[in-house]
């Protein structure tokens, strides 16, 4: 028993039954009967139950049962099976084979031999009456059968090397689709570093294409002069290393690109060996970004310092300190700037409303002895500048900065008198507060021109002489009333001083943060072969190359199920790839998260969708994942690539940001409050009395001190309406949505902005610390609708779809670039954080019509 199911399960293997007749097998038939010379021959195959004919000569039966088959007795035997005469065997006589059609009486059958000794079936002949073969047709027939059986197994080969062959085709091509997906360059070189494959990346990266690059040496190519000891020092090392201990380490060195650019890159290494021969996949990536944010970073930082000791100055300082301090700001803003010339000025209005300039601090650029005259007389009381027909005059007019970097073709331009130095490039920059232009920056002759990339990274900077400005000219009025009132200077001069404190809460350090993400997800494919033996080293090389990725990858089929995970992804979630392996990729975020990773699934088209979701680890822990989604193939048949990055430690920092944050604003809305407030509700009351009494005395400064008791009244509402913003203190009493609407009627109140507040009247129930993050989120919205986008009317919605809270901002300001804006600011990245710390996410849309909306999502389930 146990034979015969290892003959049934060795035919079944060649994949021969119920096929189609094919031409090779129905002449072995023809020929047979010929041989024998008898009408009927066929090839039998019994499977254990029928016998099935792959071939019929002058039959049509395809098949019978093989309890009454003669070929069940032919393949008890490696000999030739003969009955001469059915009607006088007894085990056959009452066959109905014998007794009905086709009335055999005659049959002989030589068994199908397989190479491991396993009888398949038989090639037999059949006669309608008695006869018997001679010596010679026998040996014909035992012949043919050797053939038959050799052909059924050529039959099988063949099939299995065209299944080979498509699987290494389809490995092929989901290899080359992860090459070319990825982000990094991909380089394989020889052991002497001459290129054998390089990517599109690569080719975006240095220039050069894959045609112009094969055969080239890198030393000769891409890897700089100052660094081609080292690299090959390090190419040495891993060739002649006999473990692979470096494999996966990264090294920074500096490189060319086509047109002679110095950058710096990122090199991984993994070693791999084709027919013998050892090569290099080399991993590279361009750390030109991340080099110039550190800069920028730097940059910034030093801007910040140098700007809040010349804050201290200007606040602390006299008046003459205070010129000092605006020349001091102008040589800060050239040097950073790299400019060569420059002014600072405030912005007034004549008569008719015009706007016109005064400065500050301005570069010396006389000529002659005439404009030498004019800038000693102008220095320290300002030049005024009210010719509008010029390029600092389109910037006053239109509000917006101007850039001219080929100022003698600009149509804006006023012309230079003669003598005055060349003005190669020119960036004039107005500065709003609080709806008004209250300043202007200029600079000229930087080298290479301006952009507007450096007027955002200067912001910081623009807004502190927007507070020292509005600080002067408060500075100023003090001044006006001490000489009509000189016992109130001191006062006058203490409430400038604590509202440009107050304002001072305003200044947001803006920070650009390059986010990378870096998938190594790419295997090179050696030359496609017919052998099983090729096909498994090319699986090993993809392996290898998935394995080593600096990120957790998972590789899952439509549907979702994890087929393939590297040693990354089993150390951050917890378990072994066995334990993975055919899970749900779902199975690895929190419950709450899974919706939102089939709606990021179901988006992507090819490569680099990315979504920030909550990971669950085998202990059930969650923590939160930056997770980038990549289809490889069509959405009908294909694979989904993850790369999955736990961003606990920097969602930890970003947390630590934004409680710093609300407690910052919570203790100035105390500090303005109770301080400020009451000191100057002090002194109101004092001016109430002087007006009293000077009123009695029927004084004509009576009509001024009342004027000063609304103008100190007017400055205690404004304090009050910043500290309810700063720290609500309805979402204590009232909860979210009356603390919404409370930031609809101050947005109004202070900043003059038209705003709506809708709330969904069947809202569940939020709890004080999801209420607080809501809050923030459309506090910070609010703030960037109206800083950033110059907004006129803000509406904020707060309503539930099917699954979620919906919380939306939308305005009608300027179009501003959200992607921008949350690489280079704190504001964004922290209402993101404050979403994802409630498992929910934040989406910012930009239309081309000017309206931006951010919608902050957070699933019901998490409301508490």
């Amino acid at each position: 028993m146990r034979n015969e199911e290892a003959r049934i399960q060795e035919l079944k293997r060649y994949q021969i039954l119920d096929t189609e007749p094919e031409v090779e097998f129905d002449d072995f038939t023809y020929l047979a009967a010929q041989i024998c010379q008898v009408p009927i021959a066929l090839i039998s195959l019994l499977d254990g139950s029928r016998q099935w004919f792959k071939s019929r000569y002058g039959c049509e039966i395809t098949e019978t049962p093989q309890c009454q088959s003669f070929c069940h007795h032919a393949i008890q035997s490696d000999e030739l099976f003969e009955v001469e005469d059915a009607l006088e065997d007894l085990r056959f006589v009452d066959s109905q084979l014998v007794a009905g059609e086709p009335h055999v009486r005659f049959y002989a059958g030589a068994p199908l031999i397989s190479p491991s000794g396993m009888r398949m079936g038989t090639i037999c002949v059949f006669d309608r009456v008695p006869r018997k073969l001679s010596p010679e047709q026998r040996e014909m027939l035992q012949r043919i059968s050797r053939q038959v059986m050799l052909r059924i197994h050529h039959r099988s080969i063949q099939h299995e090397l065209e299944n080979s062959a498509l699987a290494l085709r389809e490995h092929k091509e989901r290899t080359e689709q992860i090459i070319a997906s990825s982000l990094d360059a991909v380089v394989m070189t020889d052991s002497e570093s001459r290129v054998k494959a390089w990517n599109p990346q690569a080719e975006r990266v240095f220039g050069w294409n894959e045609e112009e690059i094969l055969g080239s040496k890198l030393d000769d190519t891409i890897i700089s002069p100052c660094s081609r000891d080292v690299h090959g020092e390090i190419v040495q090392d891993f060739l002649h290393q006999k473990t692979p201990w470096m494999d996966g380490r990264r090294f920074e060195l500096m490189a060319l690109t086509r047109s002679g650019k110095k950058i710096p890159i990122e090199l991984t290494i993994s070693r791999i060996v084709v027919n013998g021969e050892m090569l290099l996949s080399k991993f590279i990536r361009d750390l030109s970004h991340e080099k110039d944010a550190e800069l920028k970073i730097k940059r910034t930082s030093d801007l910040l310092g140098a700007v809040g000791q010349l804050q201290s100055r200007f606040i602390t300082g006299s008046s003459a300190d205070r010129v000092k301090t605006f020349e001091e700001l102008l040589k800060l803003l050239l040097k950073f700037t790299e400019s060569e010339y420059g002014f600072i000025a405030e912005v007034l209005r004549d008569e008719e409303g015009n706007p016109y300039m005064k400065t500050h601090a301005i570069t010396d650029i006389s000529w002659n002895k005439a404009t030498r005259d004019l800038f000693e007389k102008h220095k320290l009381t300002g030049l005024e500048f009210r010719n509008l027909k010029t390029l600092f005059g389109s910037a006053l007019v239109t509000g917006e900065p101007v850039i001219a970097n080929m100022p003698a073709h600009d149509p804006r331009r006023g012309g230079l008198p003669a003598g005055h130095p060349p003005l190669n490039a020119f960036l004039g920059i107005p500065i709003w507060q609080g709806g008004d232009m209250v300043a202007m920056v200029g600079v000229s002759n930087r080298p290479g021109g301006y952009d507007l990339a450096l007027v955002k990274e200067i912001d910081p900077l623009l807004a502190t002489y927007a507070t020292i400005i509005r600080g002067f000219r408060v500075e100023q009025r003090q001044q006006a009333d001490q000489e009509r009132i000189e016992a109130l200077n001191e006062s006058l001069e203490a409430r400038a001083k604590e509202l440009a404190d107050a304002l001072e809460t305003n200044v947001r350090v803006e920070r650009e943060k390059v986010e990378s993400l870096r998938e190594h997800s790419a295997l090179l494919e050696q030359r496609v072969s017919e052998r099983t033996a090729e096909l498994e080293q090319s699986k090993k090389q993809f392996e290898d190359l998935f394995e080593f990725a600096p990120d957790a990858l998972v590789l899952t089929d439509i549907d979702g199920t994890i087929q393939l995970v590297n040693r990354i992804a089993e150390q951050i979630f917890g378990s072994s790839r066995q334990e993975l392996h055919g899970r749900s990729v779902e199975t690895l975020l929190g419950v709450t998260q899974r919706g939102l990773y089939r709606e990021a699934r179901d988006r992507v088209s090819c490569a680099g969708q990315k979504v920030a979701l909550r990971g669950l680890r085998h202990s059930g822990e969650e923590f939160p994942l930056e997770c980038s989604i990549s289809r490889l193939g069509n959405r009908e048949k294909g694979w989904v690539v993850t790369a999955m990055r736990d961003v606990s430690e920097r969602n930890h920092l970003e947390s630590e940001v934004a409680r710093i944050s609300s407690h910052e604003q919570e203790r100035m809305s105390h500090e303005l409050h109770d301080h400020l407030g009451a000191y100057l509700a002090g002194i109101a009351f004092r001016f109430k009395s002087l007006a009293q009494m000077l009123r009695n005395q029927k004084a004509e400064e009576a009509d001024i001190a009342e004027e000063l008791v609304g103008q100190v009244n007017d400055a205690i509402n404004q304090v009050r309406n910043f500290a309810r913003i700063l720290a609500p203190v309805d979402i204590e009493t009232g909860g979210l949505a009356v603390a919404l609407s409370e930031l609809g009627r101050e947005t109004k109140s202070v900043f003059d902005v038209e705003s709506e507040v809708s709330i969904d009247g069947n809202l569940p129930a939020i709890g004080h610390e999801q209420g607080m993050q809501l809050y923030r989120i459309a506090q910070e919205a609010t703030r960037n609708a109206i800083h950033h986008g110059f907004a006129r009317k803000v509406e904020i919605m707060l309503t539930t779809d099917q699954d979620h809270l919906v919380l939306s901002v939308t305005n009608d300001g300027r179009y501003w670039f959200p992607d921008l804006t949350a690489q280079k600011g704190m504001g964004v990245r922290i209402m993101r954080h404050r979403a994802v710390s409630m498992g929910g996410m934040l989406n910012i849309e930009s239309g081309l019509d000017g309206h931006t909306s951010v919608t902050c999502k957070v699933p019901l389930s998490s409301i508490q």
